[in-house]
């Protein structure tokens, strides 16, 4: 997979023309096989290769390899006071991402497909052979999805905030803590820069839950022991309806992390699956 060397490093990537990430798109659906055909379009502003896998017509981007700093860096913090302003709501928001997302560790990844959007209850049917129909999972239907999905899987949380930082330039999820300080409300519809859509709604990643990132993984592997999924990413259930206060934009930070516990496991929530690149 030599040909898909660019995907290896994010900055390699930038370096590449528009051109020469259509040929990156088709070479990629190429390698991946029949089950695969390349975009015609680059994906989001940024111009991401991308890929539709064919049976199910889910469309995929394929984000590139780096590195980056996760968790609540001091900038996350500094950035929501700046753009929202102080106060002792927003301050308690802030203090309880701080205890679960810490402390910041610079994480590595390599190449992934990242869906660019929640999957239909069709298309989970369709990548689970029926064993899964429904789009809102609970963490057994997750679990479930992730051993049914054959080739797939869940995207791990230092995934799920790589693709929402965008390589780690941004420190909320659509740059929303902006918009809201210039509009007075979330994005009403959420496309990052590179093309993944509505991550501030929950969404599963293949992690279990940690109380800290006390003892984390240096790479992006699902910190997880193999059992059911207990970690969700994306704070905003209704997204933009969500938003009533600037306190609640802090939902909307990048390094914001769910978990579930009874009897929030009668809560349910979508899943965009991943793929390994092997380059």
């Amino acid at each position: 997979m030599s040909n898909l060397a660019p995907l290896t490093e994010l900055d390699a990537f930038r370096a590449l023309l528009p051109g020469d990430r259509l040929t990156l798109a088709h070479q990629l659906a190429g390698t991946l096989g029949p089950s695969f055909r390349p975009l015609v379009k680059l994906v989001g502003q940024e111009g991401l290769a991308g890929v539709e896998h064919v049976a199910s017509g889910v469309t995929f981007v394929a984000i590139p390899g780096g590195s980056f700093e996760m968790g609540l860096r001091d900038d996350d913090a500094e950035e929501a006071e700046q753009l929202l302003g102080h106060g002792a709501a927003l301050e308690a928001q802030l203090m309880v991402v701080e205890a679960m997302a810490t402390p910041v560790r610079r994480v590595a990844l390599t190449p992934f497909l990242l869906a660019v959007s929640h999957l239909s209850s069709a298309q989970v049917a369709t990548l689970t052979a029926g064993v899964v129909d429904v789009d809102a999972l609970t963490p057994d239907n997750a679990h479930t999805f992730q051993q049914a999905a054959s080739g797939f899987r869940l995207p791990s949380e230092a995934e799920l905030e790589y693709a929402g930082r965008e390589g780690g330039a941004l420190h909320f999820l659509a740059d929303g803590a902006r918009v809201y300080s210039t509009s007075g409300s979330w994005p009403s519809w959420e496309e990052n820069g590179w093309g993944v859509t509505f991550l501030s709604t929950p969404t599963w990643a293949a992690d279990e839950w940690h109380d800290s990132y006390k003892g984390a993984p240096s790479s992006a592997v699902p910190w997880s022991s193999g059992k059911r999924p207990s970690v969700f990413r994306g704070g905003l259930v209704n997204a933009a309806e969500d938003v009533v206060v600037a306190a609640d934009v802090v939902l909307g930070l990048a390094a914001w992390r769910g978990r579930f516990l009874p009897p929030e496991d009668e809560w349910f929530v979508g899943v965009r699956p991943a793929l390994s690149l092997s380059l």
